[in-house]
């Protein structure tokens, strides 16, 4: 489990960083093509998918409902596994099965920190550097640079045509990207934690429950 999240995970770390409560839009993005995302995610609701420029296989996507209600979807070629957190509990969840357990000890522990380092409220505590025209692989965009006080980097964020949110990067001191990273931003949805209520519960010693995630109470299922 951490050799696999590890891989999956990196990039995405690498440009979000930790992350900070922001509930208000600063001034820097009034006016701006980032403004509506950056009202969406100071909300402290919202959900964004994200992966490598040009790996269509591999995505993440986190979902937040609340500070205690998060749902990180971790896509690849072959499968989708969920971590999530619930209130109090802690969650891996199998879609492909119907399934999920309690996460416990260091797994637990991780599912915590990703619930934090992978959000991306930092975002609303950038100020505005500039803003321009560039292209990558082939296509031209948009962009707004802000630099992110909680992070000490700063951060472009490339809209296409349409003038919709794309991709994502640091900008180095020399000006150099360190990478792409595809970014959508859109509302978040209390159905996604809802559909735990038809799955399968396995309990630590792989007993199949009945099991309503909301609640604490199990039932042995015949």
């Amino acid at each position: 489990m951490k050799k696999y999240l590890a891989l999956m995970l990196a990039c995405v770390f690498m440009l979000l960083g930790c992350s900070a409560c922001g509930k208000s839009v600063p001034k820097e993005f009034r006016g701006k093509l980032m403004a509506p995302y950056i009202e969406r995610v100071a909300s402290g609701k919202y959900t964004y998918e994200s992966g490598k420029l040009g790996d269509t296989d591999n995505k993440t996507t986190f979902c937040k409902i609340a500070d205690d209600k998060i749902m990180i979807t971790i896509n690849t070629a072959d499968t989708t596994a969920v971590l999530m957190r619930n209130g109090d509990n802690y969650y891996i969840v199998s879609p492909a099965k119907f399934a999920y357990t309690d996460a416990t000890g260091d797994t637990k522990k991780q599912i915590a920190a990703y619930t934090t380092t992978l959000s991306i409220e930092n975002w609303t505590t950038g100020t505005f550097v500039e803003e321009g025209k560039c292209t990558v692989k082939g296509t031209e965009y948009q962009y707004e640079d802000y630099y992110i006080a909680v992070t000490q980097k700063r951060t472009r964020f490339l809209f296409n045509q349409n003038k919709k949110l794309a991709l994502v990067c640091n900008v180095k001191n020399d000006g150099t990207i360190d990478e792409y990273l595809t970014m959508d931003i859109y509302a978040a949805s209390e159905q996604n934690f809802d559909q735990l209520n038809s799955y399968h519960y396995y309990s630590a010693d792989g007993t199949v429950q009945t099991k309503n995630p909301n609640q604490k109470t199990t039932t042995a299922a015949k």
